[in-house]
């Protein structure tokens, strides 16, 4: 760790962008089994058996969108059940765009081995899908009235 500080209890119970990982991994997994497609998971690699293996990088949980998500809902004005209410759908949402982009990626990858759709590059189309996506929720949030202070009596 940057300065020699190192708390094992964080990095093995707060650390949540492994807990992230975890959960797109084992859901696209999972859905991958559902289709036919088996395959395991080793480490930060889902291996499709007799197919291609997707790897999911730090970068590609989409942890920037998220906090960036989570911090306008936090500093808009609003009441607190509407804020509770589209931090967990926004963040449920982009959660789910990361698994369908995981398991299309795992099916495309074994599917299409040789083909132009291979080089295709996969993260500039999420990442348009996923800011068309933002900017809905956004609009969405912002067409919320603002809550104004009431003075106390």
């Amino acid at each position: 760790a940057p300065g020699g500080h190192y708390l094992p209890f964080v990095a093995n119970h707060l650390n949540f962008i492994n807990g992230l990982s975890n959960i797109i991994l084992n859901i696209s997994s999972y859905i991958l089994n559902g289709i036919g497609m088996k395959n395991n998971i080793s480490g930060h690699y889902l291996n499709v058996i007799n197919g291609a293996s997707v790897h999911l990088e730090s970068g590609c949980i989409g942890i920037g969108i998220l906090r960036f998500w989570w911090a306008i809902i936090l500093a808009y004005p609003q009441k607190t059940g509407l804020k509770l209410k589209y931090f967990f759908l926004g963040t449920f949402g982009f959660l789910l765009l990361n698994i369908a982009r995981f398991c299309v990626l795992a099916v495309v990858y074994t599917k299409s081995a040789g083909t132009p759709f291979r080089n295709m590059d996969h993260h500039f189309i999420f990442n348009c899908l996923t800011y068309m996506v933002l900017f809905i929720f956004l609009y969405k949030w912002l067409q919320h009235p603002i809550l104004k202070n009431q003075p106390v009596s």
